[in-house]
């Protein structure tokens, strides 16, 4: 499996500050694991895919633009 390169996927600065956010209000858990490890960081994409998703679905008039279905936003990465 590649590895994601975040200068092709969409993943902008402001994105990149709120995942660097989340892992500072995570520090890690009774077992010792960082926030930061791999299968917690690709969960935290995950479900920022998805809730890119449903952002954009909420508005099924709107003219998307390539970079709009590609670029996840702050909304997108959330807490939970």
């Amino acid at each position: 499996m590649r590895s994601p390169q975040l200068r092709h996927s969409g993943v902008g600065g402001a994105v990149l500050g709120r995942l660097g956010q989340l892992a500072a209000d995570h520090p890690g858990e009774s077992s010792g694991a960082q926030f930061a490890n791999a299968r917690s960081v690709r969960n935290a994409l995950e479900n920022a895919r998805l809730r890119h998703a449903r952002r954009l679905a909420a508005e099924p008039d709107r003219p998307w633009t390539m970079d709009d279905l590609m670029r996840l936003e702050p909304p997108d990465i959330a807490a939970g």
